[in-house]
């Protein structure tokens, strides 16, 4: 239900910026979406990487899925600095759950791998604009847990 109301809360956004005549790139780009962040942030993972292979994951070069895998990480880092300038506490939130939930996978892409420091990070971003927001407090405590063993 949240990723429809995200794809619909888009489509609406698209819808705007072709009533006002268009939009540049950079207003396009610098549109913030508050908690759905994390169906952005998860797709522009999930976007670049369906031709990649796991033996073009040389973290060596700029090229291949390690290189894919940073200039996404890269854009989401330039989402947070927008979140910083506006004062968003729901968008660090969505990347503080995006890192917590999916993190910094490594080719062949088939499980998460979860980057509890940077999520953290995020969430203590978001509780300095929003001390009181409960989502923000869970997920801080979430992230503080020593992980489960198997």
């Amino acid at each position: 239900a949240a990723r429809r109301c995200f794809v619909t809360m888009r489509l609406r956004a698209q819808e705007e910026e072709q009533a006002a005549g268009g939009v540049t790139a950079v207003v396009h780009d610098s549109r913030l979406y508050g908690l759905c962040e994390l169906f952005l942030a998860a797709e522009s993972i999930g976007l670049r990487l369906p031709a990649e292979t796991p033996r073009s994951s040389d973290s060596s070069n700029s090229g291949g899925a390690g290189g894919t895998l940073r200039a996404a990480h890269v854009a989401l880092y330039f989402r947070s600095a927008l979140a910083l300038e506006v004062s968003n506490w729901e968008v660090l939130a969505a990347l503080g759950e995006f890192y917590r939930l999916i993190g910094c996978p490594e080719p062949p892409f088939s499980s998460p791998a979860p980057d509890m420091g940077t999520a953290q990070s995020y969430f203590e971003q978001a509780q300095a604009m929003a001390p009181s927001s409960a989502f923000v407090l869970n997920r801080l405590a979430a992230c503080q847990q020593p992980a489960e063993t198997e």
